[in-house]
């Protein structure tokens, strides 16, 4: 089915299949270097006080969940996660 149709029942789920655009601000613990921007490319790298700040628009929860696990895989510690607010509809 594609998002915004009417389904076979009759109803209209374009509501909830709506994809938001959202800007995420993402804290990990430890200053990473230029070096690391390129896996987070797309998004604003910001490291002062023992921390680094990722922040950028995360299109989807397919997105944002890969983000997460790249951070992941590098070995990263995540302090936080938080969203700053739809900014459209996709």
């Amino acid at each position: 089915m594609i998002p915004g149709r009417i389904g076979p029942s009759g109803s209209d789920r374009c509501e909830a299949l709506d994809v938001r655009r959202t800007r995420y601000r993402v804290v990990v613990r430890d200053e990473l270097d230029e070096r690391y921007s390129s896996a987070f490319e797309g998004m604003r790298v910001d490291s002062a006080g023992g921390q680094t700040v990722i922040t950028g628009t995360i299109t989807d929860q397919s997105h944002l969940h890969g983000l997460l696990e790249r951070i992941d895989a590098m070995g990263l510690e995540l302090i936080s996660v938080e969203p700053e607010g739809p900014q459209e509809r996709g």
